[in-house]
């Protein structure tokens, strides 16, 4: 299926697409069957899957610095009514700005260092809609338990964190992943998304 990216790029994916919509802003969610069912389209039976690059409050960004933008991006991801919110490059007062505006969800996070106190990866979760089984990730490096580890030209220390969830609806357990690849290095992309 075609989609169109927040920035107005063209993509496609192997999904239906009927599970496929474009959000406005920095946002795309992909939608996705809670029963399985690639032809069900009732809203009640769709899980809303939102995918955000919050961008650092640390960038220097003109007049799109985070206290510009911060109230625009939480009414983005509002608007979507999403179920799970899998967020990258969110700072420690992005995190809490999001979370206290996001009081019915609980959340997860790794942090891109072995002494940082940001969550860098975080994925929040409804949670009147699921109970976390369990949570974990991993460095995209060539020694991917090693916190803050970086390989392959990458600029930027890149993770991928995950979580194990029950749909509180349907019983089902599944696996949601967040993750971020490096901006800069093609051959770090390419062995980040093995």
């Amino acid at each position: 299926a075609h989609y169109t990216t927040s920035e107005g790029r063209n993509a496609s994916t192997s999904l239906p697409r009927q599970c496929i919509d474009a959000a406005r802003g920095t946002a795309v969610y992909w939608g996705t069957c809670r029963k399985g069912l690639q032809l069900c389209m009732t809203e009640e039976c769709y899980m809303r899957i939102l995918c955000c690059n919050v961008r650092c409050s640390t960038g220097k960004d003109g007049d799109d610095i985070w206290p510009n933008r911060k109230h625009t991006t939480l009414e983005v991801m509002r608007a979507q009514n999403p179920d799970l919110i899998c967020c990258q490059e969110v700072l420690g007062d992005q995190f809490s700005f999001l979370s206290s505006g996001l009081p019915e969800f609980d959340s997860f996070g790794t942090a891109d260092g072995p002494h940082s106190l940001d969550v860098v990866n975080t994925i929040f979760y409804r949670r009147a809609a699921f109970r976390r089984v369990s949570a974990g990730g991993h460095w995209l490096s060539e020694t991917p338990h090693i916190a803050g580890s970086k390989s392959w030209d990458s600029d930027c220390i890149r993770l991928c964190n995950w979580l194990r969830l029950v749909d509180l609806q349907s019983g089902a357990e599944f696996r949601v992943v967040n993750t971020h690849l490096d901006h800069i290095s093609q051959l770090a992309r390419e062995n980040q998304g093995r």
